[in-house]
């Protein structure tokens, strides 16, 4: 499908991406963040079950106001234990909308890098234009074709989307609702 950039002029071929590749994307990066001890998992309480104990994990609801609905947290310990959990969340959360967004325009936008002399005039002005291929072709997308953040995140949705099995009506919107939240998280951050 060919596209013209919104925000640069610039003509690409949109194409679909393997769209399985996306979920070995963010289970790489949910490892990742284990790895490195993030509280991925909401934090647990124990509940006495005559001698033993049974493990639950916390809950916390608002509602749209920020009033408590429900919730099973009851010492500072719990309360601090939770906010570490929503910010591994959305640290998580950055890491694989980074690494799908960089997946999705690696592969799923074709263009001529060497149509111009975009290279050298970056050079020029004291950019540094990375020497890795997929970087470097990053780089081009991000800073010639889609400087414009939204337009870029909103191609990504795009790629994936259309990836995406045609019955699966449920994961396209899932997909779309994420991007839309990573947005509105990035533009408020």
């Amino acid at each position: 499908m060919e596209y013209t950039s919104l925000s640069s002029g610039i003509e690409v071929e949109i194409r679909k991406i393997n769209y399985y590749k996306v979920f070995a994307i963010s289970n790489s990066a949910e490892e990742e963040l284990r790895a490195q001890g993030e509280p991925i998992d909401a934090p647990t309480y124990k509940v006495p079950i005559g001698d033993d104990f049974q493990e639950h994990q916390h809950v916390h609801e608002l509602d749209d106001d920020g009033e408590v609905i429900n919730s099973t947290l009851d010492t500072d310990e719990d309360h601090a234990a939770w906010e570490a959990h929503l910010a591994a969340q959305r640290k998580l959360a950055r890491l694989y909308m980074d690494r799908l967004s960089s997946y999705a325009l690696r592969n799923g936008v074709v263009v001529d890098m060497d149509a111009d002399d975009w290279e050298d005039q970056q050079i020029y002005d004291g950019i540094t234009v990375p020497e890795n291929p997929n970087d470097k072709y990053l780089h081009y997308l991000h800073t010639e074709v889609f400087p414009d953040v939204i337009e870029r995140e909103e191609i990504a949705s795009q790629i994936v989307n259309m990836s995406v099995p045609v019955h699966n009506t449920e994961v396209q919107e899932a997909v779309q609702e994420f991007f839309r939240r990573s947005l509105e998280t990035e533009s408020e951050g």
